[in-house]
């Protein structure tokens, strides 16, 4: 069965699952090796974040992307369950 285009994988994945959306925000793309910045994006820039991070892979910075459906849900959130989603200290 053939692949589907990163594209259309990508917005599969910008979706979540409940429990990602219960948190408002997760990782959706984290760099082998770690993040040395942390991307955070919601609705249509989630496409264009993934792909910078991407273009940035290349030149050798890593680059977590958390997609963020709802800031307000997220900033709620008891830092131990926010913490997966930030930088690493």
């Amino acid at each position: 069965m053939p692949h589907p285009p990163e594209g259309s994988r990508a917005r599969r994945e910008a979706l979540g699952t409940q429990d990602d959306l219960r948190r408002g925000a997760y990782v959706l793309f984290e760099p082998a090796g770690g993040p040395e910045i942390v991307a955070f994006a919601t609705g249509s820039e989630v496409h264009i974040t993934l792909e910078a991070a991407r273009r940035l892979r290349e030149e050798g910075l890593g680059v977590r992307v958390v997609a963020v459906p709802s800031w307000e849900i997220f900033g709620e959130q008891d830092p131990t369950i926010a913490a997966p989603c930030l930088p690493p200290r």
